[in-house]
Order: C-alpha cells, then sequence, then structure tokens
C-alpha cells in the first residue's frame, strides 16, 4: 500500500486502512492532514449501511 500511496508512508500500520481515525494531531506529527494532503473518504461506509439497511426494510413493507 505505502509504495503505491506515498502520502501514507508516515501512516502507523493500525491506521493504514482508515487514516482519517487518526486524531488531528498524530496526524499533523506524520504531516497527513486528511482533507488536504490526503482526501477525505468519499462514503462513510456506516452511514451508507444503515440507510442501505433501512430501504430495504422499506420494501418488506
Amino acid at each position: 500500500m505505502k509504495k503505491w500511496v506515498p502520502e501514507l508512508n508516515r501512516v502507523p500500520q493500525k491506521f493504514i486502512h482508515k487514516p482519517w481515525e487518526m486524531e488531528t494531531k498524530d496526524q499533523e506529527v506524520i504531516n497527513t492532514i486528511i482533507g488536504k494532503s490526503y482526501p477525505k473518504p468519499i462514503v462513510v461506509h456506516e452511514e451508507a449501511r444503515a440507510a442501505a439497511l433501512k430501504a430495504f426494510q422499506a420494501l418488506k413493507k
């Protein structure tokens, strides 16, 4: 991952798949600011999943 996305070179392994979950102070330390030097997520999967489940439930009625 880090080979292909150099912006993530200094991101700890714990956050490599979700760097936006790092605290702002930690982002600043490694100079990878979500929304500036690395994009924010386009989709918040938890919200999208909840919306999809709600839509499926509505279809069952």
